[in-house]
């Protein structure tokens, strides 16, 4: 039986040479083009931080250490079956992640120039609405047809 669920990634520069310009074409142009090209991920919307937590929130953005982990953008990514998450073909886990490195025509790893914060979420509820869909809902996220029908997880509100 199908599990639906989300991949969530909050990420940002740890580099002063990685510049937040570099992330976003790095993303844009190569990673979410490569994550939708294969057959477990239907959709992909970015988002970036406009607001901090309130006062006294104990959520706030700060990593395990307490120091700020600056990690100001969120990439969600629609997985209809996190089932294929575990199979051997599974191409996610096979995916380049490396950048243009310090000397020309070298390579090295995202993760020497930029940090992430991967979270795994499976759908444990479901509404479905007649009509339009777009109201309260995340820009990328209402637009994956599901059997016929659109849906809207408002557990993202």
């Amino acid at each position: 039986m199908a599990r639906p669920g989300m991949i969530f990634v909050r990420s940002g520069t740890s580099s002063p040479e990685f510049t937040l310009s570099d992330l976003t074409s790095w993303y844009e142009d190569l990673h979410i083009p490569a994550v939708l090209a294969t057959r477990g991920v239907t959709a992909a919307a970015r988002y970036q931080l406009v607001s901090t937590p309130a006062a006294g929130d104990k959520s706030s953005d700060e990593g395990r250490d307490g120091a700020s982990t600056d990690l100001n953008y969120l990439t969600v990514y629609h997985v209809p079956d996190m089932n294929w998450l575990h199979r051997e073909d599974c191409e996610f886990w096979k995916l380049p992640l490396d950048v243009p490195g310090k000397e020309e025509g070298t390579r090295r790893s995202i993760f020497e120039v930029a940090k992430f914060e991967t979270l795994f979420w499976e759908l444990v509820g479901r509404e479905d609405r007649v009509g339009d869909l777009s109201e309260g809902c995340g820009p990328g996220l209402c637009n994956t047809p599901e059997q016929g029908t659109r849906y809207c997880t408002r557990y993202l509100n």
